[in-house]
């Protein structure tokens, strides 16, 4: 049910997109995947409407990673501070993190081997949904509020395209001020 997905502007790189519900020890799972030395992004589905909010962070992360100007210590980790469009580093990655008691959690892991989806799937004690369920778990209520988005902001647009333009808005901001 692993959905891998490839980038136009960086061909040869990719994201696999892992989605799990049911989750008994989210404590441990950190420390676990940590000791594998499996490189991933745990996230939490609640704040995710679809997964092409994922992706256009994942661009953003590339293409920093690509620049040599990550902001965080690896690509998954600025994968989730762009995924939260705030310029606060701990603030973001607290957010979309992992938490304890968790009872869903979104994996994403750039440019994952077959085995190493295996190796995840092994240490995550939940079960594995399709990816199109993922509007499931959102919380739109959360995902309002960590955006910052009125009702008036959906008048002329849907929340997914308020989201993306967050996104896409708080990192062209971070560019400017880096100048």
């Amino acid at each position: 049910m692993a959905e891998r997905y490839k980038f136009e502007l960086f061909p040869d790189r990719t994201l696999t997109l892992l989605l799990f519900t049911e989750l008994n020890d989210t404590a441990s799972l950190a420390s676990s995947l940590q000791a594998k030395a499996l490189p991933c992004a745990l996230l939490t589905p609640e704040l995710v409407l679809e997964p092409l909010q994922i992706l256009i962070a994942a661009n953003m992360a590339l293409d920093s990673k690509k620049r040599n100007s990550l902001l965080t210590k690896d690509i998954h980790s600025e994968l989730g501070f762009y995924l939260a469009a705030s310029k606060n580093i701990n603030r973001s990655l607290k957010r979309f993190g992992l938490e304890p008691n968790m009872k869903s959690l979104l994996v994403a892991m750039f440019d994952a081997s077959d085995d190493q989806i295996k190796e995840i799937r092994a240490v995550i004690s939940g079960k594995e949904i399709p990816l199109s369920r993922i509007s499931e778990l959102s919380d739109v209520k959360k995902i309002k509020e960590w955006y910052n988005i009125s009702d008036k902001a959906l008048i002329a647009s849907s929340l997914l395209e308020v989201i993306i333009s967050s996104i896409s808005t708080c990192r062209c901001k971070m560019v400017k001020e880096k100048i």
